[in-house]
């Protein structure tokens, strides 16, 4: 009965611990929390560094990064037309593409389908 009381003592004494443990740490968290919005409302209010005057405003960057973004889009387009072109009747091929279809035992004929 002695062993057994100091056992129950020790496992009440780390529970104990565990409790202002699982304390400090859920105070910690919280206090992060705080921390993080504190930052990004200061973020959004251009009050983490100091501005410059000569940047431009916010919807001119915006507008900058939207066209540049569709530029892209139009690149990727014209990316992809470029593999097969039409001309007088003829399917020319992209040395890219049959390099592939050779590598990977396709072989196209002159009218860009596949030889069996």
């Amino acid at each position: 009965i002695k062993d057994q009381r100091q056992i129950v003592q020790e496992i009440e004494t780390r529970l104990s611990v565990c409790d202002k443990l699982e304390e400090t740490i859920t105070a910690g968290l919280q206090q992060s929390e705080a921390l993080r919005q504190s930052i990004l409302k200061h973020a959004f209010e251009g009050k983490l560094v100091p501005q410059n005057p000569n940047d431009p405003p916010a919807s001119q960057l915006l507008q900058r990064i939207k066209e540049e973004k569709a530029n892209r889009e139009a690149d990727k387009v014209s990316g992809k037309q470029k593999g097969l072109r039409r001309a007088n009747g003829l399917t020319s091929v992209s040395l890219g593409k049959v390099h592939k279809e050779r590598r990977d035992g396709k072989e196209t004929g002159q009218n860009g389908k596949q030889k069996h």
